[in-house]
């Protein structure tokens, strides 16, 4: 399931493709939204406009510096965090 795999890439060591792309939809999406409070406000506080500003660009580069480390590190397969976090002998695991 995939908010199981988001838990997963969550709790253990490394980060999955589908965690990845969680947080990459949550910080779009608030970047997205200071974005729209900038058109908002438009000219009427300027001290408004520069923290918005502020934090805008604060958004936008925590999520290039979390692609940026994740392209230099690489993702990790959810089977592995599962086997790390349950062992070999994960009870959801069909036997062959």
């Amino acid at each position: 399931m995939w908010l199981e795999d988001v838990l997963l890439g969550a709790l253990s060591d490394g980060v999955n493709k589908p965690t990845l792309i969680l947080l990459n939809v949550v910080l779009t999406a608030c970047a997205l939204t200071l974005l729209g409070l900038l058109y908002a406000v438009g000219g009427s506080s300027p001290d408004l406009l520069l923290h918005l500003g502020a934090v805008l660009l604060l958004a936008v580069g925590l999520t290039a510096s979390i692609n940026w480390l994740v392209i230099q590190t690489g993702t990790t397969a959810v089977e592995e965090q599962r086997k790390a976090i349950f062992g070999e002998g994960d009870a959801r695991e069909k036997p062959e």
